[in-house]
């Protein structure tokens, strides 16, 4: 550059771009090394940095530092008006560009003191190469928030020290899953390399993001009918549930575990006869609105192999008589009663849950029902597993046992309540379920000094019972013993210090939703998964 340039620029120290540094990073480096904020540097060029981050004026700042425009736009956003962000050859969405607070990968400034332009994608959680979170705090005393109007990269606009750096703080690690998910998702741009992914490369990168979240937000939030709301923490989990479920090949499962949840809480006469758009809630009305198989061919492939052996199989109608005797197949209300030791009405109950009403049928058809069905409810109903059962097994109260039944330890064949029948459990359920929280624990002959019985410390620490052996089954918490001869709860010891942990964790810091969505993944038996191996604090 020459003096005429200088005097007319008043920018007398200028540099070239760096690797997967943008324009508008660069801009704010050429504010660092000339010891002015940005404000000034905008003046002396004649535009700002918001109109680089834009895609503007690329070609104003390459001329002036005298490198080819193309290298320096190679790692900058370009914005069209009614289209989407482009960026090395992908796109993504206006709301994926980060216009708050500005992010940074503390190591990656100790290395380099340069911006990357993946800092500023929303959905970009951690840095593939050092395996840390992004963080928009400055690691000064004031712990200021990082702006587009700091006069550097690591640091903050209170920062009284120049030479004070963000780099210096060690962020936490992230979770494996949300790992491979940031990996994938910047194998694309050409950060790292590339995960493999065959549902998602077929797709845009922004469209990619957007399915990777509504799968996760099915596995986090179960079936609903309207598409929840999600916090920016809770989105960023669903991404790393979604793509594990579709890294992992069992999206399929995952819906055959919502038809199931579609099943367990609709009205008779809705669950007598499913159709796609109610089983599978708002994720049907999505995927449909995207256009279906021309949106994904390989979504639509698993979503009609489970529609045909969900939805299609339970249709409702009536028995075909054919050439044989319907009554050696069905009995009537009062042959079922006998069977199950019930009178009618409470027998009219319990078949109006698997959707063997009476109201259903034409009138004047009698009520018949299968065989096959009245035997395995006579099994259930005559060994009488109700829920004073299941509190002498677990040797706790009736709230506790309620709370166990809502976070799906044990679901109750049949459900009862109010003026109605009786609840009735598998009792092969709860012994299962004792068997899984005690797993691995050893056997102790009492309870060690440093430690409670599992429902004392429960108690004394103002945990939830039920959160807590959630958290145990995932293998956050681990149990201190087993007491020989013991029963029930009673059986299980946990250190103090254990328990005071899982409370600072899951109910003060408020991530209670996290053990609720991993225990759903957990509970679809048939995959045989195990999110305990590294598994952080923070487990998508």
């Amino acid at each position: 550059m020459t003096a005429a340039d200088v005097e007319a620029l008043g920018v007398p120290l200028w540099s070239k771009p760096k690797p997967e540094e943008p324009a508008h990073g660069l801009f704010m480096r050429l504010a660092e090394i000339n010891g002015q904020g940005p404000d000034e540097i905008a003046r002396a060029l004649g535009f700002s940095l918001a109109s680089l981050r834009r895609g503007e004026n690329i070609t104003k700042l390459a001329n002036f530092i005298r490198v080819d425009a193309a290298e320096l736009a190679a790692s900058s956003f370009f914005f069209a008006v009614g289209k989407k962000v482009s960026i090395r050859g992908e796109q993504i969405g206006l709301r994926d560009v980060v216009a708050g607070a500005r992010r940074i990968c503390a190591l990656c400034v100790r290395m380099s003191n340069h911006h990357r332009f993946w800092w500023d994608i929303d959905f970009v959680d951690c840095c593939p190469h050092h395996e840390i979170m992004l963080t928009d705090r400055c690691s000064c005393p004031q712990a200021g928030r990082l702006s587009w109007k700091d006069s550097g990269v690591g640091r903050c606009f209170l920062c009284d020290d120049p030479h004070q750096s963000v780099a210096e703080t060690m962020e936490e690690p992230p979770n494996p899953h949300q790992l491979r998910t940031n990996r994938y998702f910047l194998g694309r741009l050409g950060i790292c390399a590339r995960e493999e992914s065959q549902i998602l490369d077929a797709l845009p990168l922004d469209e990619a993001v957007e399915t990777v979240t509504k799968v996760g937000a099915l596995l986090m939030k179960g079936y609903t009918e309207n598409w929840p709301d999600l916090t920016h923490e809770e989105r960023m989990h669903c991404r790393a549930l979604g793509f594990h479920v579709l890294d992992q090949g069992v999206l399929g499962q995952l819906l055959h575990h919502t038809f199931e949840s579609f099943m367990r809480c609709s009205p008779p006469e809705m669950a007598f006869n499913p159709s796609r758009g109610r089983s599978f809630g708002w994720f049907y009305h999505w995927f449909n609105g995207k256009g279906g198989a021309n949106y994904s061919a390989g979504i639509a492939k698993i979503f009609e192999q489970v529609v045909e052996k969900t939805v299609d199989s339970c249709g409702g109608g009536l028995p075909s008589r054919s050439n044989i005797d319907i009554n050696d197949f069905y009995m009537n209300l009062g042959e079922a009663a006998d069977a199950c030791r019930q009178g009618k009405t409470t027998m009219r109950r319990v078949l109006k849950q698997f959707g063997k009403d009476r109201s259903l049928l034409r009138k004047g058809l009698p009520l018949r029902i299968e065989a096959s069905v009245v035997n395995t409810l006579s099994k259930a109903l005559i060994k009488r597993c109700n829920f004073d059962k299941v509190r002498a097994m677990l040797g706790t109260g009736h709230l506790t046992v309620r709370r166990f039944v809502e976070s799906a330890f044990f679901t109750p064949l049949i459900r009862g309540g109010c003026d109605r029948h009786e609840y009735i459990f598998d009792e092969k359920e709860i012994t299962e379920f004792l068997e899984i929280l005690g797993k691995n624990v050893p056997l102790v002959e009492y309870c060690p000094e440093d430690a409670l019985p599992l429902q004392d410390a429960a108690r004394t620490y103002a945990a939830p019972i039920d959160r807590l052996c959630l958290s145990i089954i995932l293998g956050h918490t681990q149990l201190a013993g087993r007491l020989t001869g013991a029963t029930g709860l009673a059986q299980f010891v946990i250190a103090r210090e254990m328990t005071l942990n899982f409370r600072r964790w899951y109910v003060e810091e408020g991530e209670d939703y996290l053990l609720r969505s991993m225990f759903e993944f957990k509970r679809m038996k048939q995959l045989d998964f195990d999110l305990r191996p590294d598994a952080g604090r923070s487990v998508a």
